[in-house]
């Protein structure tokens, strides 16, 4: 029972802390981080572009993380651009064009943060060898022959026949026409749906070259603003002498595109010294078959300029999704490409945006300490909470420190509050001033001797108790010595006890 006591008496003597415990609390959570939401929404391309068919890979992968990415399909790169710098906040996610944010003003730039590329999306223009259609069926047919062509696969006789007479046909037809930007003057080209990642690359190259009239005029009217599959198709129908492209090398059109008859791609001879004046272009050199081993295609070695596709976020991205987005991309792209090692990407260059903390941490350090361990919804959790517990240990641990002090503060105080009557008493003995109080004060001693067997304190403070007990009776002797009563009997000899 004198144990609870105790605990009570030090229980009591720091209730202060609660409710300052209650405020520090409040204004951590007040400053921290909300929980990261279950659903994201990333802006892509067209349905048949190679963003499009990215982010529908990383939709599927991180939904195995239990994180719902809504893919929104746009223009290209300048549309995303916009639509993660409007400030409504609906999209957080986005891929763009190395580059692109060139195009756009300094304070749109400032919105957004990169997080990783993703892979080379070189510039392909391909050209017509003659100006007859090409049916869908030819197509097709072309496709089924060379389908595995890389895969090292058997074929019968009748398919070696059939892709040997294609190549030469091809071989024969093939007039390289085109080798400059000034060649495409008079021809009918499609330069890329207009604000597309595609737009924006040949424009500038036309930039660069100072060729910025013919651009303007669109060859004199024979240019023409088309997005990837109605290019194709313009192309095989004769109905376009070239056509540029801006996808990876895996993308299921350009495969295409690079099988079909009466098609080639042009080698830009010039592409190193656009690339030297444009330092978000890559000069990618393409080995002679890479393309199509069977068919030699390329049919020698030639030179592509090359951006890079760059994952983006905005201000409304939570960054606690950032490693398990990169993580997620990295699955995605662990198998590379023609043209892009396994494991190349997702990577921190080149990129021209300020990089987020969260995905600098990623490139340098890999997936989070917690999240190698827990699952992300859980270690995320615990990654909050111990952001908060950190601050909160460093404010209380002074405080818990002074508890000691205060709790001590706080009994003394129970029992040296009393003094202040003594050293009152003293000061009225002193003015002479005690004589007409005599009474009043001793019966208010003997009142607080009362009150002072009542008072608890613990153990080890219970002696100072004691030598108030003994002060106040010293007083007390002192004051009722001090009687006329007294002093009389003193003075005819009689001695009065104590």
């Amino acid at each position: 029972m004198h144990v609870l006591k105790q605990a009570g008496l030090f229980v009591r003597a720091n209730l202060w802390i609660v409710p300052l415990v209650a405020l520090i609390v409040w204004v951590l959570f007040r400053f921290l981080d909300p929980a990261p939401p279950r659903s994201i929404v990333m802006t892509t391309g067209t349905e048949n572009g190679g963003y499009h068919q990215f982010g529908l890979a990383l939709k599927e992968r991180l939904a195995e993380e239990g994180l719902e990415v809504k893919l929104v399909t746009s223009r290209g790169s300048l549309d995303n651009i916009e639509r993660l710098t409007n400030g409504s906040g609906d999209v957080q996610l986005g891929i763009i064009q190395s580059g692109i944010e060139k195009l756009v003003d300094r304070r749109k730039r400032d919105q957004l943060e990169g997080m990783a590329t993703l892979y080379h999306e070189p510039l392909w223009l391909f050209q017509r060898t003659d100006s007859e259609p090409i049916s869908s069926a030819q197509t097709d047919a072309q496709a089924d022959v060379v389908q595995d062509d890389n895969s090292g696969d058997e074929t019968t006789d009748g398919d070696a026949d059939a892709a040997n007479s294609t190549a030469s046909n091809s071989t024969a037809s093939n007039v390289t026409e085109i080798r400059r930007l000034t060649d495409l003057v008079g021809r009918r080209v499609s330069l890329g749906s207009e604000g597309s990642g595609t737009w924006a690359v040949v424009r500038s190259l036309f930039q660069v070259q100072g060729d910025m009239a013919s651009w303007d005029s669109r060859g004199d009217g024979q240019w023409q603003a088309l997005d990837g599959r109605a290019a194709a198709d313009a192309l095989y129908a004769g109905e376009l002498d070239a056509a540029f492209f801006v996808l990876p090398a895996d993308n299921a059109l350009i495969t295409e595109l690079i099988n079909a008859p009466n098609v080639e791609l042009v080698n830009l001879s010039q592409a190193r010294a656009f690339a030297a004046r444009l330092p978000y272009l890559e000069d990618l050199t393409i080995p002679e078959g890479l393309l199509n081993i069977r068919r030699n295609v390329p049919d020698q070695e030639i030179s592509l300029l090359s951006p890079v596709a760059t994952l983006v976020g905005n201000e409304y991205f939570h960054p606690a999704l950032t490693a398990l987005v990169l993580s997620a991309a990295k699955e995605v792209l662990r198998d590379g490409n023609l043209l892009d090692a396994p494991g190349q990407y997702p990577a921190a260059l080149p990129m021209d945006l300020d990089m987020s903390a969260e995905a600098e941490y990623y490139h340098e350090s890999g997936t989070p300490f917690l999240q190698r361990y827990l699952p992300f919804w859980i270690a995320s959790i615990v990654d909050r909470y111990i952001v908060l517990v950190i601050p909160l240990i460093v404010i209380m641990m002074p405080l818990i420190r002074s508890m000691g002090p205060i709790y001590i503060w706080r009994i003394r105080s129970r029992v040296y509050r009393w003094y202040e009557q003594l050293r009152r008493i003293d000061h009225l003995i002193v003015k002479g001033e005690i004589k007409d109080r005599l009474d009043q004060e001793i019966q208010g001693l003997h009142q607080l001797e009362d009150e002072l067997t009542r008072v608890e304190v613990p153990l080890s403070y219970a002696h100072e108790l004691y030598e108030l007990h003994l002060h106040i009776r010293y007083m007390i002797n002192r004051l009722e010595a001090m009687r006329p009563d007294r002093q009389d009997d003193q003075s005819d000899g009689t001695v009065v006890p104590a």
